[in-house]
């Protein structure tokens, strides 16, 4: 049977069948405790592109009515204030445009692969990944952006869906990230799942401990490809980017910068001490940008 276009479907459709008429795009169900509410659902979305890495489908339904819909909370929330988010409204021609910028024009419209959890009509929770092979020969696949609405977080959600990255069976997987909870829950997943993580440079988030040679050498290579594609992209300030770091220029990159009282809010550990004594220095010295440590778990061999 054709599949139908989107403006062919009646508001009252689920996230699924709105993925599914998007051409080049197939959907899997993922399985693992959902939140208690009606027609909660989590899947893999994957989409497939071109030799130049294009799906045009993909690119223009990200910016139709029923995909900012689905997607425009939780993209105004990846990007936006974490503790005061804004919400998306539809009707509202500020917001549909701001969720537009969060997502035909963002990270979305590159993903190969998002995965994502649903209260039954739009995304409450997502992950959205880039994949490639590096220099090395290593495959990997890069978290490009994800959140959780506010109003479910701590319900596992994120951690359940980095779960299913390792799952994957990337040789390596990288990200990249200001937020404490964010990187606590990569490396705590990394660990259960055979792999060992990096922030920073530093494994297991411990300051100044930087693995072994071949530990480093693996890091390096995933550290410089981030660093590669995020400046080819026109979002870092200019200069050199510090070893494990790199540094958006907030005036063409949105994403918040990690506020002290978020570091002062973890509990003593070693991971605090590499947001204090490693990432906030370089945040201080760079205020009006968004300092991100790089991140990178590498499976175990």
């Amino acid at each position: 049977m054709a599949r139908k276009s989107l403006s062919e479907y009646e508001k009252n459709l689920s996230p699924r069948d709105i993925l599914m008429s998007i051409k080049g795009v197939e959907v899997k169900d993922l399985d693992f405790k959902l939140p208690e509410m009606e027609g909660a659902s989590s899947f893999e979305i994957i989409i497939s592109r071109d030799e130049d890495g294009e799906n045009k489908e993909w690119d223009e339904a990200l910016a139709k009515k029923e995909m900012l819909d689905l997607f425009g909370d939780v993209a105004l929330q990846a990007y936006g204030d974490h503790e005061n988010p804004p919400t998306y409204d539809g009707k509202n021609s500020r917001s549909v445009k701001k969720a537009i910028e969060y997502t035909a024009d963002a990270e979305l419209a590159f993903a190969h692969k998002v995965l994502a959890v649903t209260d039954g009509r739009k995304v409450i929770s997502f992950l959205a990944l880039e994949e490639g092979r590096l220099e090395n020969g290593e495959n990997f696949g890069n978290i490009s952006i994800g959140a959780t609405v506010k109003e479910h977080r701590r319900q596992g959600l994120g951690t359940s869906l980095m779960t299913e990255v390792f799952r994957s069976n990337y040789d390596v997987v990288t990200g990249l990230s200001q937020s404490p909870k964010e990187v606590k829950i990569s490396l705590e997943s990394a660990q259960a799942n055979g792999y060992t993580g990096f922030f920073c440079g530093d494994r297991n988030g411990v300051f100044y401990d930087t693995g072994s040679e071949e530990e480093q050498a693996r890091v390096k290579v995933a550290y410089d490809q981030m660093t590669k594609d995020l400046v080819e992209g026109e979002s870092t300030i200019d200069g050199e980017m510090p070893e494990g770091f790199v540094i958006l220029d907030h005036g063409i990159d949105p994403i918040a910068p990690i506020a002290r009282r978020e570091i002062d809010q973890m509990p003593q550990g070693n991971l605090k001490d590499t947001f204090e004594k490693h990432l906030w220095p370089v945040q201080v010295k760079h205020k009006r940008d968004t300092v991100l440590g790089l991140f990178a778990a590498l499976k175990n061999k």
